[in-house]
């Protein structure tokens, strides 16, 4: 809501520009202070609309995309290739994504594993993906693990909150990562939870329909 208030406020700006750049016939040294200018706005207000994205995901272009070839690209682009697997259970398996979304959401889980990790350059992240088909329901449910000191107990009901952050000795982040990822994952329709018991380290369950369903009438959005 504040994001959108001070974009709100902010829609003069242009209409001032305009009236400067009306000046620069007689006036020709206000050109390039004009444009230092556009620049500037041009970049807060891309600030301002990805504060917007991050705090209320949009899905724009859903398409049919090989989940498995998906996060192994997303993995690829972000670490090193020794430090991650993926195994999918039946390949290639196809969901109905905005896959910049999905990608966007994947790397905030990965940086959060980045940064409770106590030895970074050791950090290993295991994805395993498979198919939940019942007469009713048709999803995939992704497995995310890695070899970090895992969540504290006091604070597992906590982490997709907004702004909580949890960085002992460290700098505290924004705390809208996860909660990002939370939001990308439901817009989707479907479910992001933290498990314990699935060994050391943390452990996310993502559970996201094949197809993306309307409410309204039950017809996939295909």
């Amino acid at each position: 809501t504040m994001a959108h208030n001070i974009g709100t406020r902010m829609m003069g700006l242009p209409l001032l520009l305009g009236d400067y750049r009306d000046f620069e016939g007689r006036l020709p040294e206000l050109v390039k202070f004009n444009d230092a200018f556009t620049q500037t706005l041009g970049r807060v207000f891309t600030t301002l609309k990805r504060a917007k994205e991050m705090l209320l995901p949009d899905i724009k272009s859903l398409a049919r995309v090989d989940i498995a070839a998906e996060i192994k690209r997303t993995l690829s682009l972000t670490l090193p290739q020794r430090s991650w697997s993926v195994e999918c259970a039946e390949c290639p398996l196809e969901v109905n994504i905005d896959a910049h979304l999905f990608e966007t959401a994947l790397l905030e889980i990965v940086q959060n594993s980045r940064d409770a990790a106590t030895e970074p350059a050791r950090l290993a992240i295991s994805i395993s993906i498979e198919p939940i088909r019942t007469p009713t329901y048709d999803s995939v449910t992704i497995v995310y693990k890695d070899n970090g000191p895992g969540v504290p107990e006091q604070f597992r009901l906590r982490i997709f909150e907004d702004f909580f952050s949890r960085r002992p000795g460290r700098k505290t982040g924004t705390g809208l990562g996860l909660g990002f990822a939370r939001r990308v994952v439901e817009a989707h329709g479907g479910e992001i939870v933290y498990h314990h018991t699935l060994g050391p380290g943390a452990a996310f369950v993502i559970t996201l329909p094949r197809a993306r369903v309307n409410a309204e009438t039950q017809e996939d959005y295909y």
